[in-house]
């Protein structure tokens, strides 16, 4: 089995290199592989173990000591540029298809699931190359996302509305799952001080924090058919109960006389 590596292992090597003044092509000439394969590996973010040895001993570090520089790392995440939300935004499709590549979804899939034909799939990843979202090759894999790290989209941009829709739809689904398929669905409301409030948002960000932690222990271990993609929707505020639900007025039956 070819294991996945961490992207952040990828980006401290690169400072390493760069520190070194070994470039691509010397990797490359040192380790038997071109010079292109080298900065596809750097690129995908992807290469066997064996493969992560050789560079590591020719550049005289030692392979724990890159783990633990990694685990010291927080991967921040990317915030696109508010056009190209704005791009995202105003054609749903286009969104849909780059967060389904970014899901690793494969294109037989898509096809089948929203009945669409390659064509259409190759259209619409054509704009998200112009976005420099993806990059379309020939051969091997044909829709690579340009950064495959976390990504921020701004809660109050021009994807709000469909950022609202699609965890609205979650939520609904979490409902229906109840406890089944290690699926949870919690909503509960308390009366607390802020300092109570704020002491609770720190714990939900420290979640999050594990969540992604874990994650990326897995995905280092793991094959993509092995994972499995779960989501965790959060939300934290003051609430008014009386702005958000509804009391009609009571119907009576009239009375004959």
């Amino acid at each position: 089995m070819q294991q996945k590596l961490r992207g952040d292992i990828f980006d401290i090597l690169k400072k390493a290199l760069k520190a070194r003044g070994v470039t691509y092509a010397k990797l490359g000439s040192e380790i038997d592989l071109s010079e292109a394969s080298v900065k596809r590996i750097f690129a995908e973010g992807d290469c066997k173990i064996s493969r992560l040895l050789q560079i590591c001993e020719l550049l005289q570090i030692s392979v724990d000591d890159i783990f633990e520089r990694a685990d010291r790392l927080e991967q921040e995440p990317q915030v696109l540029s508010v056009a190209i939300e704005a791009a995202l935004a105003a054609n749903k499709s286009l969104f849909s298809l780059f967060i389904l590549l970014r899901e690793s979804v494969s294109e037989s899939l898509i096809q089948s699931v929203f009945s669409i034909s390659e064509n259409d799939i190759f259209l619409h990843a054509r704009k998200l190359e112009k976005l420099g979202l993806i990059e379309i090759h020939a051969s091997g894999q044909r829709y690579r996302i340009v950064n495959k790290g976390p990504i921020k989209f701004r809660l109050k941009g021009p994807l709000n509305k469909e950022m609202k829709n699609i965890n609205l739809n979650f939520i609904s689904k979490a409902v229906d799952l109840g406890e089944t398929q290690g699926a949870a669905f919690v909503s509960t409301s308390r009366k607390v001080l802020p300092d109570t409030a704020n002491l609770i948002k720190h714990d939900i960000e420290a979640l999050t924090k594990k969540m992604s932690n874990l994650a990326r222990q897995d995905q280092l271990i793991a094959e993509d058919k092995e994972l499995e993609t779960f989501k965790l929707v959060v939300g934290w505020a003051p609430i008014d109960f009386s702005k958000i639900m509804t009391i009609e007025p009571a119907k009576t039956k009239k009375r004959k006389i």
